[in-house]
């Protein structure tokens, strides 16, 4: 199986993948997991159509193109669930032809299962002290998805993998992180920008002082191990879904040339239109709005 699967990850040009044990403690939420039709093995049986997870092969995505001028990296290409909807599509196949009596299921972000710690327990990486995960040719700038199955974690056939630890400790993620304290609760300037509604004054200010539209990614710019994957020339994706049809200056003019078909296809589409906008008009005002739908 480790074979068929190597030469699978191989042309699809990912290189950080394996597997992790199926444990407790990686359950991040059990209604999404019922809603799965799924259970943790040696608890509850699985509902009808289901099955019991035993293992989790995590896939490590990476995304890094360059930086856009006004907002997050991984928001300049489409949207990476479509890539790996498309992924999966491609590799349930594989893994039912190797084990035709086994039982997968497939998810990105919306998963019942802390994708990070298991992506750790896999060995792929490790999470930094900016609660990034963190790999070593690709830093922080990867996607997780995963397939889980009944599958026993001996009978994918992998080597276990020890998580390196590449977190220096260093500091520098938190002494450039922009984010601030409401009381006992941080607030991430990424998620600000995500922030649906009006924004205080303050909150405006500290957005124009960021100066992006959409995300944040200080804390990945400063990380040395973005740097010193940088330097080895491994950083950017190797993956042409990452490559083609991106956005390199988030303003007026590039949100009205989205159609709504492609507007959903975007990463910042799951906080409407109108939050983009918001924070257009915070970062350059209605005048600019103006220059830019004007036709010469």
């Amino acid at each position: 199986m480790k074979q068929q699967l190597s030469a699978f990850f191989e042309k699809e040009r990912l290189s950080l993948w394996g597997v992790a044990p199926m444990t407790p403690d990686l359950l991040s939420s059990p209604e999404r997991l019922r809603r799965a039709r799924l259970c943790l093995d040696g608890g509850a049986a699985a509902p009808e159509g289901g099955f019991c997870v035993r293992s989790l092969l995590v896939i490590c995505v990476p995304y890094f193109a360059g930086y856009p001028e006004n907002f997050s990296a991984y928001a300049a290409a489409p949207d990476y669930h479509a890539y790996c909807a498309g992924l999966f599509s491609r590799l349930e196949p594989v893994l039912r032809e190797l084990r035709p009596r086994a039982s997968f299921a497939f998810f990105a972000d919306k998963s019942p299962f802390r994708e990070t710690l298991a992506a750790e327990r896999a060995g792929l990486g490790s999470c930094g002290e900016n609660h990034l995960f963190l790999t070593k040719d690709y830093s922080s700038f990867v996607f997780l998805g995963e397939a889980v199955s009944d599958l026993s974690p001996e009978d994918w056939g992998l080597p276990p993998r020890t998580a390196p630890e590449l977190c220096l400790h260093c500091g520098a993620c938190r002494r450039a992180c922009p984010g601030y304290y409401e009381g006992e609760n941080f607030v991430c300037l990424s998620a600000l920008t995500q922030k649906k509604g009006t924004l205080t004054e303050e909150e405006k200010d500290r957005l124009r002082r960021l100066g992006s539209v959409w995300g944040c990614d200080v804390c990945q710019r400063v990380c040395p191990v973005t740097k010193n994957a940088a330097a080895r020339g491994t950083l950017e994706t190797p993956l042409a879904y990452f490559r083609r049809d991106r956005i390199e200056r988030l303003d007026y003019r590039a949100l009205a040339a989205l159609d709504d078909e492609a507007f959903a296809r975007r990463a910042f589409a799951w906080r409407k239109r109108e939050t983009v906008l918001r924070n257009l008009e915070i970062l350059y005002g209605p005048d600019e709005r103006e220059k830019e739908e004007t036709p010469c």
